[in-house]
């Protein structure tokens, strides 16, 4: 099979598992239709929905307990795909809509894989784990790698390996380079220990490896409650 074959083929997979589970934040798809050379779905109107990106470069960056407002709701998706044997494979904040209501829907689904497990290289590179630049066998803690750098651009409105970057360097960052958050905004010590968690090279280790309950009950999210109080 070709690799433009098998992309369709694992687009369609995916498309049609969503269909059939659908998640309150995951966008919903309506109907799947293939042909022999294309394929075709509807997806929920999404027309009250923007993107954290919009909101982050519109706003300016977001506050902790916004952001903390944000995050479990993105577990939840996150989860809802891990369960169904779904990777997403390239979650950033133009992919990551909300409404006026603050409910976030997981969006974009044309780099996911409809397995826990893959070696392909694909994704955004700036939020793209290590092993998956490596090219080395993946699994779903690529994702809480993303979500590490989606948090970090929420808290601050860039990313650990952002700015102008050739690819070369970008790389050698993402694989080498002390992590630290961009200083141009104060963050607090709780919220860099969260997203270093999260931005730990070694899968194995990496908050997240164990599921989204371990994200969940990361003290940074925990004490969400308490602030709200």
């Amino acid at each position: 099979m070709s690799p433009t074959a098998a992309n369709a083929l694992n687009e369609r997979t995916v498309m049609e598992r969503l269909m059939q589970a659908p998640h309150q934040h995951v966008v919903e798809v309506l109907f799947v239709q293939t042909a022999p050379e294309h394929m075709i779905y509807g997806l929920q109107p999404i027309h009250t929905f923007h993107s954290i990106f919009d909101r982050v470069t519109t706003d300016g960056p977001l506050t902790a307990l916004a952001s903390k407002a944000y995050v479990p709701q993105i577990c939840a998706a996150l989860d809802h795909l891990h369960v169904r044997n779904i990777l997403h494979r390239n979650l950033t904040p133009e992919n990551v809509l909300v409404n006026t209501h603050d409910q976030i829907k997981l969006s974009a689904f044309s780099s996911a894989a409809p397995q826990l497990s893959a070696v392909t290289l694909c994704g955004t590179p700036e939020y793209t784990a290590p092993e998956v630049l490596l090219t080395q066998p993946y699994t779903h803690t690529c994702d809480w790698w993303s979500l590490g750098c989606l948090v970090c651009e929420m808290l601050t409105g860039g990313t650990p390996f952002g700015g102008e970057r050739m690819v070369v360097d970008l790389l050698r960052s993402i694989l080498h380079d002390p992590i630290v958050m961009p200083v141009h905004v104060h963050v607090a010590p709780e919220d860099e220990t969260f997203v270093h968690a999260l931005l730990t090279r070694d899968p194995s280790v990496r908050l997240g490896a164990d599921g989204a309950d371990q994200v969940l009950s990361h003290a940074w999210l925990r004490a969400r409650a308490h602030e709200q109080a």
